[in-house]
């Protein structure tokens, strides 16, 4: 496993949280989440995966805060967009 070769890589921890939320595994993916900010905490893929994490466990205001920073630090068009909209139905 990728995470097992390079365990200080922010990447693998983001993209194998995006796989735990996309199975419900709402716990794992926020751990993840958790790690790979912690990593490198610049990046607006972990803040928006674990701001959606929190927001399908019910925990609005750790979803606002997320993806509030998710906004905040990415130069990502799209996912800018995507995180505002998720804001906007909350």
């Amino acid at each position: 496993m990728a995470i097992e070769l390079e365990p200080n890589n922010a990447w693998h921890y983001r993209e194998r949280a995006t796989i735990y939320l996309e199975n419900g595994d709402l716990i794992k993916a926020i751990a993840d989440c958790n790690i790979a900010i912690d990593l490198d905490p610049n990046k607006d893929r972990g803040y928006f995966t674990r701001g959606k994490a929190y927001l399908a466990k019910g925990e609005t205001a750790n979803a606002i805060s997320d993806l509030e920073k998710a906004i905040e630090v990415s130069n990502d068009p799209a996912l800018i967009n995507q995180a505002q909209q998720l804001l906007n139905e909350i």
